[in-house]
């Protein structure tokens, strides 16, 4: 007696794919004394067979049917789609299934879960991108492998091939922009936190290095380096002439780890001992001063208001507020002559300081003096103050 029978092997699953082989084998049967003998044909098998089962023909008519829909049950199985509808998107690497709980992303063959991703949508289709992806929508992939868009915001690690990266996520996508945390200032490229020198438009702008005070944007300071800039109160980088010649005076005559106040002092003790007085006629206005303090560090000498301007300026770079006064202070010979001095704000109160005055006499110290205390009749009728804002110095 003679019978056929199918023999179906199942092969591999490969990148999350299901592949099946199915092989129509003659089966030969002999009886024996009463038993069945079967002499099946060897399958030379090149895979791993990891399941092989034997439908009788005899008792299934529609075997080849009952096959072709339980490979179909596996791949479906295999890759977690159990809507009909779904969409499968196939990238280097990934597999996207679109369903309608969401989304499933596999990377070499396994199920992404409890991560992050950047994923673009062009024409239908779905490809997991770098976080520098401006068009690109953040996904949260759950613990069962559904990813849905992430609206919240915050700074979260998203996921892209074997790296993960800290990005700030804000309306569903990696933030590129301006960020302000209570007092300070960060920005983001790509929502990766700015560090060091950023060009940004068409200023420079410089974000802490510091783990204290990491991105933070600095502003009112000099930043050293191998070329030392003052950044104004905007943060902008300043490169005219008159901030560079006084940051490069502080940088000359200071201890870079000294305190604002230290170099401040240094600095006044420095210009009135070895800068030179020069006689010049004439009451300065706002116009002349950025002038007089470059005369004054190029040259190395000039009258009371060049030594009042240099030193507003060389005060303003260390980050203080600064002004220069414009009046008159009694004479040896008696009465009152034009004369001009620094006025410097701390903690809120302006004080006087007048390098002029103490290369004059230097047994009386004229810094960081009050009205009050300042040792020689003087009257005030002109103050001017130094402002710098998005890299331009103003005098008003």
């Amino acid at each position: 007696m003679k019978s056929m029978k199918y023999i179906i092997v199942t092969g591999v699953i490969a990148a999350g794919m299901y592949v099946g082989t199915l092989q129509l084998i003659p089966n030969t049967t002999q009886t024996i004394a009463g038993e069945e003998i079967s002499k099946t044909e060897d399958v030379s098998e090149e895979n791993t067979v990891e399941e092989t089962e034997i439908i009788d023909s005899s008792s299934n008519e529609n075997s080849l049917e009952t096959f072709f829909s339980q490979s179909i049950e596996v791949t479906t199985a295999i890759n977690g789609d159990t809507n009909a509808n779904s969409i499968e998107t196939k990238q280097k690497g990934y597999v996207i299934v679109e369903e309608k709980e969401g989304l499933r992303v596999y990377y070499n063959g396994k199920l992404q879960k409890k991560m992050y991703m950047t994923i673009l949508k062009e024409k239908e289709q779905y490809r997991v991108v770098s976080p520098t992806n401006k068009k690109a929508f953040v996904y949260y992939l759950n613990r069962t492998g559904i990813g849905k868009k992430y609206t919240k915001n915050g700074i979260i690690k998203i996921h892209y091939k074997k790296k993960k990266s800290k990005r700030l996520c804000r309306k569903g996508k990696v933030y590129c922009g301006w960020y302000k945390k209570g007092e300070n200032q960060y920005y983001y490229l790509s929502g990766k936190m700015a560090k060091g020198w950023q060009k940004i438009h068409k200023h420079y702008y410089y974000f802490s290095r510091n783990k204290k005070k990491e991105g933070q944007m600095q502003v009112n300071k000099i930043i050293y380096g191998d070329k030392a800039y003052y950044v104004d109160k905007s943060g902008v980088r300043v490169t005219s002439k008159d901030i560079r010649l006084a940051v490069a005076y502080v940088i000359k005559h200071t201890d870079r780890h000294s305190s604002a106040a230290q170099k401040m002092y240094t600095c006044y003790s420095y210009l009135w001992r070895n800068y030179s007085y020069q006689r010049f006629y004439g009451i300065p206005t706002a116009k002349d001063l950025p002038g007089y303090e470059t005369d004054m560090l190029s040259y190395g000498s000039g009258n009371c208001f060049r030594f009042a301007t240099t030193f507003a300026y060389l005060a303003k770079v260390l980050g203080y507020q600064s002004r220069v006064a414009v009046g008159n202070i009694s004479a040896a010979a008696g009465g009152m002559t034009p004369h001009g001095w620094t006025e410097i704000k701390v903690d809120g109160y302006w004080y006087m300081c007048d390098p002029d005055m103490q290369k004059e006499i230097p047994s009386v110290n004229c810094y960081m003096k009050t009205a009050a205390t300042y040792r020689y009749r003087h009257n005030c009728f002109h103050r001017y103050t130094i402002s710098v804002n998005k890299g331009k110095v103003h005098w008003k």
